[in-house]
């Protein structure tokens, strides 16, 4: 699903978020579900209207915050970095099921980059809002039923390009 794109760099941290048990399940057993109500949930699914711009707009919000966050240096590095993956992995997980998935392909991207990256210092934060920005833009591009695949590439390479560029720059230093 996630392309390595940044497989030279040594992994810092683990962007995924971590399913606690599920303790219901243990109690209840197992035995998985009539295959009626998985048919029924993935219709659910495939039909729902539920606006995902408003969704997203959330963890936009948290997502500047977070920034805004590591900017002042107000939390540790690793505390940056949770606070800014928390929306990060809300709307990678989201962007698919709300029927965006350009939204979790160019999230998932931008996870990838700040599993690698030392620290949240300056270019690395410009890299993460011009993402935001990219997927706020997406989203109102899809609001208006514009989807142009060419231009899509074009966008995910240029960020892809630029998160590479950063680690070219860091190495010259």
């Amino acid at each position: 699903m996630t392309q390595p794109y940044f497989t030279d760099q040594k992994k810092l941290r683990d962007g995924d978020i971590i399913r606690p048990p599920n303790v219901l399940k243990e109690k209840a057993g197992d035995g998985g579900l009539p295959p009626e109500l998985l048919d029924q949930a993935e219709q659910y699914l495939a039909d729902n209207t539920i606006d995902f711009a408003r969704t997203a707009e959330t963890y936009f919000g948290l997502l500047d915050n977070a920034l805004d966050m590591a900017e002042t240096q107000a939390l540790s590095d690793a505390e940056s970095f949770e606070t800014v993956l928390f929306p990060l992995s809300q709307l990678k997980a989201q962007g698919s099921m709300f029927h965006h998935p350009l939204i979790s392909e160019i999230t998932a991207m931008l996870i990838n980059f700040l599993e690698v990256v030392d620290d949240l210092d300056a270019e690395a934060i410009k890299i993460v809002r011009a993402y935001k920005m990219t997927l706020a833009a997406l989203l109102i591009r899809s609001k208006m039923g514009v989807r142009e695949q060419e231009k899509d590439k074009v966008l995910k390479d240029a960020l892809k390009n630029a998160c590479i560029r950063y680690f070219e720059k860091k190495r010259s230093h």
